[in-house]
This record gives structure tokens, C-alpha cells and sequence, in this order.
């Protein structure tokens, strides 16, 4: 868990949206190492003249009703931080989140959304590389594709739904079958 005093910044130290919270240790650890290095803002100190970039991110999420952004700012630090800390290239780096994506759906913040992304991740020197419109437009398909589950998008989709109702269901006896000493009845 984030100890809020050590964040600086008053903006992120009061938004309980920035102040991750971890089950243990070693998920800190890991979420350091994966993507949060790239993110955190426990040392940035805003004033007039300069803000964290989370700020606006942040703030243009509420504006449009939409967390994606931030979702799509996660990834790219992912990205970012296999390079730098994996040493891949940018390509290898970005290759898993490639492997679903195939459409760019538009929305109204998405220039707005890339310009905020770029001023943030602006110190990696292979940032254009990566933060690019037509990425940041196939990471925000495939979060509204999978966000769809209660109209699948496709028959593909709707063949997985039903499999997953039928194991669900399966399971769900079989435990029913096998707990049922847990199980008290009254009738």
C-alpha cells in the first residue's frame, strides 16, 4: 500500500485514484518493475507554472466519462519500461499489445488524449515511436471490444460466451456435488 505521506505532490497524494494499493510486497514490487516506475509521481511537486501530466489525463477522463486514457497510459509505460529496463526494442516491446488489435476506432479526445501522453512520456527518446495516434486509437479498440460483454461484437465472441456459461455452470455443480457436506439446508 502507497504510504500517502511520501507522495509530495498535494494534487495525487489527495486523489485516492493515484495512491495504488497492493496485496503484498512482492505486488509492489512487481507493478514497480512492469510499469509504475514510468508513472509515479510521488516526487513531482505541481505549482502555477508546471503539473504532473496524470493532472490532465486525470481530468480530461472526468471530462469525457472515459478512464481509457489512463488504461492506454499504463500500457505505454509498460512498453516503455521493457526497453529501458529489458532492454527490447520498442517493436518487441509493444508486440503483445499489437497481437488483438486491428481497428482504430475514433473518439473526441483521442488528439487530446496523445498530446497529454507525449508531454508525459516526452523524456523516453523513443517515444514517438510508440505514442502515436494510431496506436493510441487500436489500444482504445481493444479496451471497448473487451469492455462488451453483455452484446459480444462478434460470433467468435458470442461461441466464447457460451462456452464460458456452460464451464461456468459445470463447475458450479460439480462443486455443488462435491461441497455439499459444506453446504446446511434448512427447509
Amino acid at each position: 500500500m502507497t504510504d500517502a505521506s511520501k507522495v509530495k505532490d498535494p494534487f495525487l497524494r489527495g486523489n485516492p485514484f493515484f495512491l495504488e494499493k497492493y496485496c503484498s510486497e512482492l505486488c509492489r514490487e512487481a507493478a514497480w518493475r512492469s510499469y509504475h516506475a514510468c508513472l509515479c509521481g510521488a516526487g513531482f511537486v505541481s505549482d502555477e507554472k508546471r503539473v504532473h501530466p496524470l493532472h490532465h489525463l486525470y481530468n480530461l477522463c472526468v471530462e469525457s466519462g472515459r478512464s481509457n486514457p489512463l488504461m492506454i497510459a499504463r500500457i505505454f509505460a509498460m512498453v516503455f519500461q521493457r526497453v529501458t529496463m529489458e532492454g527490447r526494442t520498442p517493436g518487441e516491446a509493444f508486440q503483445d499489445f499489437q497481437n488483438f488489435v486491428s481497428v482504430e476506432e475514433e473518439s473526441p479526445i483521442d488528439d487530446m488524449a496523445v498530446f497529454l501522453l507525449k508531454n508525459m512520456f516526452g523524456h523516453f527518446p523513443f517515444m514517438a515511436d510508440i505514442v502515436t495516434l494510431s496506436n493510441y486509437r487500436r489500444l482504445n479498440s481493444a479496451i471497448l471490444r473487451n469492455a462488451q460483454t453483455v452484446t459480444p461484437v462478434s460470433d467468435v465472441h458470442m461461441w466464447f460466451e457460451r462456452a464460458l456459461e456452460v464451464h461456468f455452470s459445470l463447475c458450479f455443480c460439480f462443486c455443488l456435488v462435491r461441497c455439499k457436506n459444506f453446504f446446511v439446508f434448512k427447509g
